[in-house]
């Protein structure tokens, strides 16, 4: 058994002894309405299928065939994209390409909360007849319902004649067999280069697959993706769907700014471990106190102390340690190794034959346990 001063002696001497990127160039952005009678902000026939349906009451999805069974990644996914496997997942682990491992806890942005009861909306006019609506909700689908099915985004035309919507994605179901439903997220570069409102210049895209056919000939669905831009110079209240845009495959791209975007470290630092001994620290104490109270019948503050003895004798031993690691170093620069094991004899017993010398182990000796005098067993309880 090694006594307190031998274990002082090694803490002293533990002390004393020394990105993944994403091009987004082939996107478009929609908030320039550009021509107003130009419908071609759409790919492909999208707004013939917008518009047809807004003037026939509403299309009819129900029939459309389903989607393809590949693992396909989205159009310009960057590579180390992960896979969401549970629905209405709103927390996420992710490295980078240095290693770095960032936490986000997007919970807070889901809607109805304490800054808002409706989805979030953007709204884009295109002319003085034709507005795109656009409305998300954060890890949930949206409040709004397109098609009597729920979804987390969707996209809306409106004009004279009436207004439709489709689906731009749907939450993951983690009992759908399709794997070519499930949503992915990656870390991108920030759009946000100051570093004073997001030091990790990481952002955060979820993609969420399984909307709407998009494609006929090639039976591939509608993606949206929720591009999270970190800024903690916003207030919880402030996070703005700022932007949308489109690629000319079948992907939408949400951009959205909030302080809940930013990320925090998954791996225990130096304050979650410091928090975590103040923690200990203070059930040690708290527990000890309530076992000598009502189990040991002690009276007054002074004698609730658990192991009062030992914590007594912790400045003298860490004064008796750490001098003993100096001297030990010392002599090792100016010896070499050979002299680690004189110097340190003492410390664990300097006799030969049983080795019971000054530097005996045996607890019913008062100095095994520091330098006081022998403690009433209840003391260490």
């Amino acid at each position: 058994m090694i006594d307190r001063r031998t274990l002082f002696t090694v803490l002293c001497l533990s002390f004393a002894v020394p990105t993944l990127g994403q091009d987004t160039s082939t996107l478009s952005s929609i908030d320039d309405p550009g021509n107003p009678e130009d419908l071609s902000l759409l790919s492909g026939s999208e707004s013939d299928d917008l518009a047809g349906a807004a003037a026939g009451g509403g299309a009819d999805t129900k029939d459309l065939p389903g989607p393809t069974t590949d693992n396909k990644q989205p159009a310009g996914a960057p590579s180390g994209v992960k896979t969401i496997y549970s629905k209405n997942q709103c927390t996420f682990d992710i490295s980078d390409a240095h290693g770095a491992t960032y936490h986000y806890d997007v919970s807070p942005l889901s809607r109805p909360n304490g800054e808002g009861k409706d989805d979030y909306l953007k709204e884009i006019q295109v002319g003085p007849n034709i507005q795109f609506i656009y409305r998300m909700n954060i890890c949930a689908n949206t409040q709004n319902i397109c098609q009597d099915e729920p979804s987390p985004a969707t996209e809306s035309l409106k004009i004279p004649a009436g207004e439709t919507c489709r689906i731009l994605g749907r939450l993951v179901d983690e009992s759908d067999p399709i794997a070519a439903n499930h949503g992915q997220y990656s870390l991108v570069p920030s759009l946000n280069t100051d570093t004073s409102k997001n030091p990790s210049q990481q952002d955060l895209i979820i993609t969420y697959n399984n909307g709407d056919l998009c494609d006929p000939a090639k039976q591939t669905m509608r993606s949206v993706s929720i591009h999270l831009v970190c800024d903690n110079s916003l207030a919880p209240s402030a996070s703005v769907f700022k932007d949308v845009k489109k690629e000319a495959t079948c992907n939408t791209e949400y951009i959205f700014h909030s302080k809940y975007a930013c990320p925090t470290s998954a791996s225990k630092g130096p304050k979650t471990f410091l928090m975590l001994g103040i923690i200990g620290f203070v059930l040690y104490f708290g527990i000890g106190a309530l076992i000598l109270r009502f189990h040991y019948k002690e009276e007054g503050v002074e004698n609730l102390i658990i192991h009062k003895s030992f914590w007594e004798d912790v400045p003298s031993l860490a004064k008796e340690g750490c001098s003993y690691s100096m001297d030990t170093v010392k002599s090792f620069k100016e010896n070499g190794m050979g002299s680690f094991g004189g110097v340190g004899g003492a410390a664990f017993g300097s006799g030969g034959g049983s080795g019971s010398g000054s530097g005996s182990n045996d607890v019913s000796s008062p100095s095994a346990y520091g330098s006081g005098s022998s403690a009433p067993a209840e003391d260490y309880a």
